[in-house]
């Protein structure tokens, strides 16, 4: 329906006379009668009594909801403009705690100064449930592990980085500049949990090399990784950007670098403004 046909409606209901109504809609007297009766023939009832002008039952009944429909639609137009203009909207952001901690706290930060009127969400997710949540509408973008193109999703390079081996300072490894797969292997290795694509590919690649593996544990973040690390539990294989500096990062040879990306279906203007 054509709102105008409503706000024309709500001006003759307000003043219960024609000409003072087209003056406010800045149209002329039969227009704002024309108008008039094709909302009668789209109700289907008479919305006026006439001499004098006065409101039918039924026209009482659509004065109540004209006004909160046109209410609610320029509440829409408002926050469309300021979502827009950047003072007002939500931001979800999907990605795993070491991501947020390690990569994105100045940013969250300078946004939050710079955009003070858009509400931040972040979700802490595993890269694939990173992704799965931008499908279904959970999250506006995901910062994740890249692997394939989703067949679903746009994808945008964010950071590359490298998978570094990490002893305490009394390891025998700790002298060492580099570590090879084979020396690893008769180590026992600290990974994230089964359902990582980050361990996925950790263990994908020592299968390459014609390794299996003795991992021991599987951790749920990369400070239980760290921990465990400290602990004499093995060697944690974690982002080159998370070593902490009590510990030692050792190169592993071969391992290809990683990269992480920025996952969107839409590109909202608080996600541009990212």
């Amino acid at each position: 329906m054509d709102l105008n046909l409503l706000k024309t409606f709500c001006a003759v209901s307000r003043t219960l006379n024609i000409s003072k109504a087209a003056e406010q809609r800045n149209l002329t007297q039969p227009a704002v009668s024309l108008q008039i009766k094709q909302l009668e023939s789209i109700i289907g009832s008479a919305l006026f009594l006439r001499h004098p002008i006065r409101l039918t039952e039924t026209g009482e009944h659509l004065l109540v909801n004209a006004q909160e429909i046109l209410s609610k639609w320029q509440s829409t137009l408002d926050f469309v403009q300021q979502e827009q203009a950047l003072t007002k909207g939500t931001l979800t952001i999907a990605c795993s705690d070491a991501v947020l901690r390690y990569c994105l706290l100045p940013i969250v930060a300078e946004f939050r100064d710079k955009y003070p009127g858009i509400h931040l969400a972040l979700l802490n997710r595993t890269s694939l449930g990173a992704q799965q949540a931008v499908i279904e509408g959970k999250a506006d973008f995901a910062i994740a592990l890249f692997q394939n193109e989703h067949p679903k999703l746009i994808h945008k390079p964010f950071l590359n980085y490298n998978e570094v081996a990490v002893v305490p300072n009394d390891h025998p490894l700790a002298k060492q500049k580099s570590v090879n797969a084979q020396r690893l292997n008769k180590e026992p290795l600290l990974l994230l949990e089964e359902k990582t694509l980050t361990r996925t590919l950790t263990l994908n690649w020592f299968t390459q090399q014609n390794l299996n593996i003795y991992a021991p544990m599987a951790l749920g973040s990369v400070d239980a990784q760290i921990e465990m690390t400290r602990q004499g539990a093995g060697i944690a294989l974690i982002s080159v950007f998370t070593v902490p500096p009590d510990l030692v990062s050792v190169k592993v040879k071969k391992l290809p670098s990683r990269q992480l990306a920025i996952y969107y279906q839409n590109l909202k203007p608080a996600v541009r403004a990212w």
